[in-house]
């Protein structure tokens, strides 16, 4: 069965713009419109998906820091096999 490559990409963005995945979203969108401008909507929830991973980031630093330590490292691998 083959299935018409413009109404799969239609579909996709559909499943995909109503989530945290914008640049794939846009992606999409620029291969169904190649020369069209990016809808304002899309380069909107970009901003804020953009701004909201920098937040997380800030609010995790410390964890992946820890993580990140040789020591911590070399424990999580020792008390693995235990």
């Amino acid at each position: 069965m083959v299935y018409d490559e413009r109404e799969l990409l239609l579909g996709k963005l559909e499943i995909v713009k109503n989530t945290r995945m914008i640049d794939y979203a846009i992606d999409i969108h620029k291969q169904l419109h190649p020369n069209a401008v990016i809808p304002e909507e899309l380069l909107e929830k970009r901003k804020k998906v953009v701004n909201e991973l920098k937040i997380y980031q800030e609010e995790t630093n410390h964890i992946r820091q820890i993580f990140e330590s040789q020591t911590v490292v070399k424990q999580i691998e020792t008390t693995r096999y235990i």
